[in-house]
């Protein structure tokens, strides 16, 4: 597992960040990045978490979930764009895959578009197979969408 600098710490997140989750969504997809009503009402369901890399105050990273029977959907992963090509990505993506294969699930699943070639090479570095591809599925820009499965090592 990749080691976190002294200067950020993970954790779970709650509501409480709904609007910091929302402005870093901002910064990592400026057109189509959720609000904090959108965040706010995420964590009114039970199935979804929220994962971060808090730096100071601020947040440096995160990742949101679905949990669906006994596996998770990755929704979306978000690095503030000063602290890319640090691996805070990855050493993210380590520690929630680690907090939900300790909690019983299973599987991890999730789409990528087919151009972001940085988040591919970061999901296949952890692992992650290629199961599928959605021709046309984002609708902003008819760009296909391939869909990744990891099979989570449970505890002894």
């Amino acid at each position: 597992m990749i080691p976190l600098p002294d200067s950020i710490r993970f954790r779970e997140l709650g509501e409480s960040y709904a609007a910091a989750l929302a402005e870093l969504e901002a910064v990592c997809f400026p057109n189509h990045g959720w609000s904090a009503e959108d965040m706010r009402n995420m964590f009114s369901q039970n199935a979804f978490r929220a994962y971060g890399l808090l730096e100071g105050s601020g947040l440096a990273a995160y990742a949101s979930l679905f949990h669906v029977a006994d596996s998770i959907e990755i929704l979306n992963i978000g690095v503030l764009p000063e602290r890319r090509c640090q691996k805070l990505g990855r050493a993210l993506l380590e520690r929630v895959l680690r907090r939900e294969a300790e909690t019983g699930i299973l599987r991890a699943f999730l789409e990528v578009r087919v151009g972001n070639t940085p988040a591919i090479r970061l999901y296949e570095g952890l692992g992650f197979v290629r199961t599928c591809r959605r021709r046309g599925y984002y609708a902003d820009t008819g760009e296909d969408a391939l869909l990744y499965e990891l099979a989570l090592p449970q505890p002894l």
